[in-house]
């Protein structure tokens, strides 16, 4: 929340000396009304974070002492909506999207607005941090029966301005930075059985994985 204030701040106190200037009132209309978009999407994600934590995990006992069994929840489309509701940034940036989303076994188990609250957070850092014309690969595929049971991956990949000259910490630390997208998201998803992890192998690019619980291919 800090940071898109300071931006407000620092554009407000010249905007008294530069009102005459057609440009700066069109970039300062513009980034308040971006700032402002981030400041309340970070809110709901608290609030939605707040609300998961109020509720029983699956397979966590709820007041009555009953284990709260998960939700099934269709990922492939849960996905599809986010990216929805970022495509007029998308269009604006011109960015090139491509996914390779699981149709055949799309659900996942857990709480719906834990897992929106945690994706689209993410999505949005994504989208915020590609540079214009840049592009941006989301995928999820069910893996192999494992030992804790189904799974069902997530792969968020882009690239980052500047990060192909840095060490290969950058992509972490770059999450780390905005903070709050990214230590939600781990929190939800932890919260719902799940993993997330940063891989920074290549330098030039933030790779986000994320394993969540899955009905068994059997089931």
């Amino acid at each position: 929340v800090r940071n898109p204030l300071v931006s407000i701040r620092t554009f407000s106190d010249l905007l008294p000396e530069r009102y005459e200037d057609p440009e700066f009132r069109d970039r300062f209309g513009r980034l308040v009304a971006d700032d402002v978009r981030r400041i309340e999407a970070v809110v709901e994600r608290l609030e939605q974070m707040g609300a998961s934590n109020d509720v029983p995990s699956p397979g966590e006992a709820s007041e009555s002492g009953e284990p709260r069994p998960p939700q099934r929840v269709d990922l492939t489309a849960l996905l599809e909506e986010l990216l929805d509701a970022e495509r007029a940034r998308i269009h604006a940036k011109r960015l090139l999207v491509l996914k390779e989303l699981d149709r055949a076994r799309p659900e996942v188990l857990g709480d719906e607005a834990a897992l929106r609250g945690a994706l689209s957070g993410l999505l949005e850092r994504a989208v915020d941090e590609v540079p214009e014309r840049g592009d941006l690969y989301l995928a999820s595929r069910q893996r192999a029966e494992r030992e804790g049971g189904a799974q069902t991956r997530v792969l968020l990949r882009y690239r980052v301005p500047g990060s192909a000259d840095s060490d290969g910490d950058l992509a972490l630390a770059t999450l780390r930075e905005v903070g709050l997208s990214f230590e939600t998201a781990e929190s939800l998803i932890e919260s719902q059985g799940g993993s997330l992890r940063v891989d920074a192998s290549d330098p030039s690019e933030t790779v986000v994985v994320i394993d969540l619980p899955a009905p068994s291919p059997t089931r």
